[in-house]
């Protein structure tokens, strides 16, 4: 089930996260839905401890990781896949990074 879950809820809401740019705190609202929504599909009760969900299977946790963790994950793969590449994305990635040097 674990799989299945990664592989569907997971993924619609981690496609669009390396075009995005929330706070922390917004993802938080968004991650408690998604904790409910996937940790029900496992069969585990919904008010399980966020030290259980997020800790890694060979500790006995479930293995699930924050989205906040996940954008950042595909921020960095973005700018080491086009930072250097003259793509429209690879443009976009050197005018911001120029900008933030300012």
């Amino acid at each position: 089930m674990r799989t299945a879950i990664k592989q569907t809820i997971v993924h619609t809401i981690r496609y669009p996260l390396a075009a995005t740019a929330m706070n922390k705190k917004e993802y938080n609202d968004v991650q408690k839905v998604m904790k409910k929504t996937t940790i029900g599909k496992m069969r585990v009760v919904t008010t399980a401890l966020n030290l259980l969900v997020y800790s890694p299977t060979q500790f006995g946790g479930l293995g699930q990781r924050h989205i906040y963790e996940d954008q950042m994950i595909d921020h960095i793969n973005t700018i080491m896949q086009h930072g250097h590449s003259t793509t429209i994305t690879g443009s976009l990635i050197r005018v911001s990074l120029e900008y933030l040097a300012m």
